[in-house]
């Protein structure tokens, strides 16, 4: 194929305008939610009950489940510093 056919200067060729920011994407809610499952455990729970799709569409329902295991959590870590 010669170098002056458009299919090639499109398949090899460079962009010369635009830009695109350093470093990752940003984080969607999806992700942040998913990675917070995982810091308090609760991943394979949704995952197997398979509700993730719910808490994703229900950010008042991921704060609560959210904060009820931030507060085990410092149950938890409250009874365990007192023994």
């Amino acid at each position: 194929m010669s170098k002056s056919r458009i299919p090639n200067i499109v398949l090899h060729g460079e962009v010369d305008e635009g830009f695109r920011r350093p470093g990752r994407p940003k984080k969607s809610f999806r992700e942040g939610l998913r990675n917070d499952l995982k810091a308090f455990q609760l991943w394979p729970k949704y995952i197997a009950q398979k509700k993730f799709d719910r808490l994703v569409e229900d950010r008042k329902e991921w704060r609560k489940t959210i904060n009820s295991a931030v507060q085990k959590i410092q149950e938890q870590t409250k009874i365990d510093t007192s023994n």
